[in-house]
């Protein structure tokens, strides 16, 4: 069970989500489906690979799974980075352009596991990889409300990721540098509370109404975010965030 969970799939269906709603608003396209798969994998690789590098610091986060059978979880990555690269190689046969963003998602999900001792970099690699996402629609041709949305993408990512430096401060500490472990929680929660309040000033460019059903979530995250409680609830609620904005974005 332990083997499926570490695929994130909540997380990489929010960015499968997030990939097809950024077509949508810069021109749908029949490679859609193609772009939008490819993110999953890629999303799914990178967290496994996670996995794998942190198997002996998340032991202390009673995660046993990947240390448990180190060569058969091994195998299992390997596979999806094969697997990974196999759909990047195909994606540079249909555009060169998708190629490249392809090779700089894998390029990035295993940078992030190397810089976790400078602040705030493993944070930005991660904003990154998710506004990448927003670059395959990007490519053939792009609207403001699309720029807009990948804008959005990257600081609620960001703050996302902040946040997730809160819960995981007491087990982080010795292991990598973050905001959480420099600044301390009250800091590190209100900065992630400004991001996130920018982030929902974005939603009214992108110019849907449907979009307004995702603001009280994110309302609610920055209140928890400012309470310096619930962080792991709040990480929940700005993924929720996301998949609401991007579902509204499909449907509308």
């Amino acid at each position: 069970m332990g083997w499926v969970l570490a695929l994130r799939t909540h997380v990489s269906f929010v960015c499968l989500l997030i990939t097809i709603a950024s077509f949508k608003l810069n021109g749908w396209d029949e490679s859609v489906w193609l772009c939008s798969f490819f993110v999953f994998l890629s999303c799914s690789s990178s967290m496994l690979y996670n996995d794998w590098i942190d198997r002996d610091h998340d032991k202390r986060k009673g995660k046993y799974f990947t240390s448990e059978k180190e060569k058969y979880f091994f195998c299992y990555v390997v596979i999806f980075y094969l697997a990974q690269i196999a759909y990047c190689v195909y994606l540079f046969k249909i555009n060169n352009f998708y190629g490249i963003i392809g090779l700089c998602m894998m390029i990035l999900g295993v940078l992030y596991n190397y810089v976790r001792n400078f602040d705030l970099l493993s944070n930005l690699i991660v904003s990154l990889s998710f506004a990448l996402t927003c670059l395959f629609a990007i490519t053939n041709s792009y609207t403001l409300e699309g720029i807009v949305w990948m804008v959005f993408i990257f600081l609620t990512a960001y703050a996302r990721e902040i946040i997730k430096d809160l819960i995981d401060m007491g087990i982080d500490k010795g292991y990598k540098r973050s905001m959480a472990l420099r600044f301390g929680t009250k800091t590190t929660s209100i900065s992630a509370a400004y991001i996130l309040v920018w982030s929902m000033i974005l939603l009214f460019f992108i110019g849907k109404i449907a979009l307004a059903y995702s603001v009280p979530v994110f309302i609610y995250v920055i209140y928890l975010a400012t309470k310096n409680v619930h962080y792991r609830q709040s990480k929940h609620s700005i993924d929720l965030a996301l998949f609401i904005c991007s579902l509204a974005i499909i449907l509308t």
